[in-house]
């Protein structure tokens, strides 16, 4: 590749970044999609630290750690420019997901390599050229399953170019192809290859998501997800939690899911519809990150929706703050709509939304 690293270019960014007014996420994305590397320096710069949390969170080795931050934001950049990200607003949750992905890769690598360095006969300098070699020929074999997938019309371009490392232009006279052919089943072959990948990646998020019914001992958990999704509601998101506990379910309706992470138990987002005063009306709850509502939100709301016809519900409604905009727009993607506003003396504007089933 011609020119700086990406790493470097971003590095030079640092010395202004301190001293410009942070755009909006949306704007940030969008221009870091269009290959503004400024623009992506200011996301390295505010997500940082939460990929590094979530990085400890699963290694426990400070160099493992920082590799693999630094190759999630370059997985993050390369995916932007190819325009992988549908929803601006859901970043910080696609970043954590690459995370976690880079995190699993790398404790599997680390668990062939138990298996084979278990015998204490290796040099430290053998076991580390060995486990290069492991890395090297599991990066090797995962691409060789994707391309195989390939169709047989850019398979082959694809292979000779990724893994027998000729250049274009040797591939074209080997194939008897026009260069402009060759380059276009490449770009083709890569672009097919990336959404194999990101498939399989979205269906590893499914898989490691599970759902269940609250206990007693989820309330605080869910306390905090609702503090962390609205940090300004304060005292509002205390009032909220403590109604969610003491819900009469033996006097009327409630269906209540938690969805918590497979691997560490942790909730990442809440969701209800509680019936307590006009029969068939229900009021839904969707509580978690912002970032999390196109894909984590979507599985809660059919959840909840799937609930609601085994209740026979007539209607669902929501009241939220008017500021909480992503959540807003969320529901009003699922065909809710604004019914009317109003102010609260000491707790603010307020936004109800209603849709007939």
């Amino acid at each position: 590749m011609d020119g700086p690293s990406l790493l470097t270019v971003l590095d030079s960014h640092t010395y202004i970044l301190a001293h410009i007014p942070e755009p909006p996420l949306e704007s940030l994305v969008e221009d870091a999609s269009a290959g503004d590397v400024g623009a992506f320096a200011i996301l390295v710069k505010r997500f940082r630290g939460a990929a590094l949390a979530q990085a400890r969170r699963r290694l426990d080795d400070a160099s493992l750690i920082e590799d693999v931050v630094q190759e999630s934001f370059f997985i993050a950049y390369t995916n932007l420019r190819a325009r992988e990200l549908r929803e601006a607003s859901a970043f910080g949750g696609w970043l954590r997901t690459i995370v976690r992905h880079q995190c699993a890769r790398i404790t599997r690598r680390r668990s062939v390599a138990r298996e084979v360095f278990q015998e204490d006969s290796m040099s430290s300098g053998e076991a580390l050229n060995a486990l290069e070699q492991v890395e090297k020929r599991e990066v090797q074999a995962e691409i060789r399953r994707v391309v195989a997938l390939l169709p047989d019309g850019h398979r082959r371009v694809v292979y000779l170019y990724h893994l027998d490392d000729k250049p274009a232009w040797q591939i074209a006279e080997e194939m008897d192809l026009p260069l402009t052919t060759v380059k276009k089943r490449l770009v083709d072959g890569r672009r097919k290859m990336k959404e194999r990948l990101l498939m399989e990646m979205n269906e590893g998020i499914e898989n490691e998501m599970t759902f269940r019914r609250p206990s007693a001992d989820d309330w605080a958990s869910i306390g905090a997800t609702a503090k962390a999704a609205l940090p300004h509601a304060g005292d509002q998101n205390e009032l909220w939690l403590k109604n969610r506990r003491n819900f009469n379910e033996q006097q009327f309706q409630r269906r209540h899911y938690i969805a918590e992470d497979s691997h560490t138990g942790k909730v990442i987002a809440y969701g209800a519809v509680e019936c307590a005063s006009e029969p068939g009306r229900f009021r839904l709850f969707l509580v978690m990150d912002p970032a999390l509502l196109p894909s984590i939100g979507t599985r809660v709301y059919e959840k909840l929706m799937e609930a609601l016809k085994e209740l026979n519900a007539e209607a669902i409604w929501v009241r939220e703050f008017a500021d909480d905009q992503p959540l807003l727009d969320f529901l009003l993607s699922k065909g809710l709509e604004e019914r009317y506003r109003y102010h609260v003396p000491k707790v603010g504007d307020l936004v109800v939304l209603k849709r007939e089933l």
